[in-house]
């Protein structure tokens, strides 16, 4: 009988166990952080090798001077659409709030009136670009017209399809969001490829990259029409074009505060020491971009949470924890496979370890100030990152006084990170304890 009992009471905590683990895959997922991060993870590492990997194919189908001309070809666009981290932001807080108050069928009508809009001012901000890219690239523009315009093209495409992910991370669909990155990036790579194969120049690889960018757009928007039922819906109307300056003001900060050494490199240091220190700071610049997308979604799920005090800490904390551990995990790959990845016969020229691994130490400070700065966003309170303009000044000044060396200049940026990391710290830590005390 004890035997039977046991027996019994073994089932019944088996039932409970598998109960729970359905639990949290299940109904628990939905508010899930570190789940949903390891998740996206999942489909970002392909995604990101695919985009590492256009290089190394690239480099061997072209003669050296054209894949020269496509390297600077490729920064410009990146340039470009650097202004998509900020729409990202802007268009998330949109689709969250219809999402959250209105319901999926109002949410896929506020995606048609946004990409009307991206489509139409995208179109017109192409136009300007071709326009204006004579003088901001003339190398580029000089040699190869055609190539300028399809970097342009490509970037516009890169922008439409980019409201995909927006979408996805805002009604919290990871897997999906991870499968449109991967088979964007996936895609992307292996039309460059045929874009070179078939007509041989380097107009043909941007070509290629914005047919990728336009297949995948025109597949989601595919997806999402035939997911909507034919609903017709009214879509809330956007906020302000103006909404988005403080946005733009801030975020752009943030952006220049992760480059800044970059940049001072071009003003502090000359000949070897220049392509030394841009070189071993590739490795860290390439991280903070990976890490870009699951902090994104991050901010997603902070701005559904912005009703509820308890929910919204809750994302915070983990998003603070999904930041760091990202950072300290991929600041350890590259710090550990220095050996192979920096210098030497296989890894990237002129990179030197003892600089990477310092600069890498910039990570942390850098990933954490991102989520702080993203916090803000999502409670509305868009000019604060305004003060980070404070420590960036400060460092300009004193980097340009002291940073005369590969040396200074790594160490001092590593320590203006961790500095202004602690100032935007104590700013958020004396708006709570203002909010705390009891009016006078």
């Amino acid at each position: 009988m004890a035997h039977g009992d046991s027996d019994e009471d073994s089932g019944r905590r088996r039932a409970w166990g598998l109960a729970a683990l359905k639990d949290l895959a299940g109904r628990r997922y939905d508010r899930s952080v570190l789940r949903r991060t390891a998740v996206l993870c999942i489909f970002l590492v392909p995604a990101y090798a695919a985009n590492f990997l256009t290089y190394y194919i690239v480099v061997r189908l072209l003669p050296a001077e054209s894949f020269g001309l496509f390297y600077v070809g490729n920064t410009v666009e990146n340039v470009l659409f650097t202004g998509s981290f900020i729409l990202n932001l802007f268009f998330t807080r949109y689709f969250v709030s219809v999402f959250e108050s209105e319901g999926p069928a109002v949410a896929v009508a506020a995606l048609r009136r946004v990409e009307r809009l991206v489509l139409a001012w995208g179109a017109a901000g192409a136009a300007g670009a071709c326009l204006l890219l004579p003088l901001g690239a003339k190398t580029l523009t000089a040699h190869a017209p055609l190539v300028a315009v399809m970097v342009v093209v490509e970037t516009y495409a890169s922008y439409v399809a980019d409201l995909g992910r927006v979408y996805f991370q805002s009604i919290r669909q990871t897997v999906r969001l991870g499968l449109y990155t991967m088979i964007w990036m996936n895609l992307r790579l292996l039309l460059c490829v045929l874009g070179i194969l078939a007509l041989g120049t380097v107009w043909g690889a941007f070509l290629g990259m914005a047919i990728a960018a336009a297949l995948v757009f025109a597949g989601f928007h595919v997806m999402v029409e035939r997911t909507a039922g034919g609903v017709p819906a009214q879509a809330p109307p956007l906020a302000s074009p103006l909404a988005l300056v403080p946005i733009f003001l801030g975020y752009g900060l943030l952006i220049l505060i992760f480059n800044l050494d970059v940049l001072l490199s071009y003003f502090l240091l000359t000949g070897d020491a220049l392509g030394i220190y841009s070189a071993s700071s590739v490795f860290p610049k390439a991280i903070l971009v990976v890490t870009t997308v699951p902090l994104q979604m991050v901010f997603a799920m902070m701005v559904a949470g912005h009703g509820s005090r308890r929910d919204f800490n809750r994302v915070t904390r983990k998003g603070g924890t999904v930041a760091l551990g990202l950072a300290v995990a991929a600041a350890l790959v590259i710090w550990l496979g220095s050996p192979w990845a920096c210098g030497g016969p296989w890894g990237l020229k002129l990179c030197e370890p003892a600089v990477l691994g310092l600069l890498l130490l910039s990570l942390v400070p850098l990933a954490l100030l991102r989520v702080f700065v993203l916090l803000e966003f999502a409670r509305a309170r868009d000019w604060r990152a305004m003060a980070l303009a404070v420590p960036v000044l400060l460092y300009l000044l004193i980097a340009l006084a002291t940073g005369r060396s590969i040396a200074s200049l790594a160490a001092g940026f590593v320590f203006f990170a961790w500095a202004t990391l602690a100032f935007f710290l104590c700013l958020y830590l004396g708006d709570r304890i203002r909010r705390r005390s009891p009016s006078v």
